[in-house]
């Protein structure tokens, strides 16, 4: 998770254990949570890391990591996860 987040896995560390991430990056690890909440099972958990870092056309050529870091962006994200989801991009 830190790798995604550029942060040390020490913040992460402190994250999980005594004090929630604050201001930008307190909107990416919500935003974070919920792309992976709507992935479920679409992708095995090793190629997470790979989805969320790479460029994706349907985004524009932009990494989903990237868009969520606003509201406007995480949508993006969502959307296109809940498409692929429904079978839309088939």
């Amino acid at each position: 998770m830190g790798q995604l987040l550029d942060v040390s896995w020490r913040t992460v560390a402190r994250w999980e254990s005594e004090a929630a991430p604050a201001g930008r990056n307190a909107t990416k690890v919500q935003n974070l949570g919920h792309a992976v909440d709507l992935l479920g099972n679409m992708l095995e958990r090793k190629d997470r890391v790979t989805f969320f870092a790479s460029p994706h056309r349907l985004l524009l050529n932009l990494r989903p990591i990237t868009l969520l870091e606003s509201d406007e962006g995480a949508a993006l994200v969502f959307e296109q996860i809940e498409g692929a989801a429904s079978g839309a991009f088939a």
